[in-house]
């Protein structure tokens, strides 16, 4: 076995886990900022708030997913 062959992958998952480090809390704030408001669209009706997260989510990862396909 060659010396050091083995922190390659492991360097290469910390790049990879820096990225998503990034990516998740974005993700998640956009999210949040669009099911709040999908909420204020609805006159701030209280009770549906699991159907805004679960909207905004899909909207944001479909956007995301067709700008990566761009």
């Amino acid at each position: 076995m060659t010396p050091g062959a083995g922190a390659k992958p492991a360097k290469a998952s910390r790049r990879k886990g820096n990225r998503e480090d990034k990516e998740i809390p974005e993700l998640h704030s956009r999210v949040a900022l669009r099911a709040y408001q999908l909420f204020e669209n609805r006159g701030r009706a209280h009770g549906r708030d699991w159907e805004d997260w679960f909207r905004a989510e899909q909207e944001i990862l479909s956007e995301r997913m067709d700008a990566d396909w761009r």
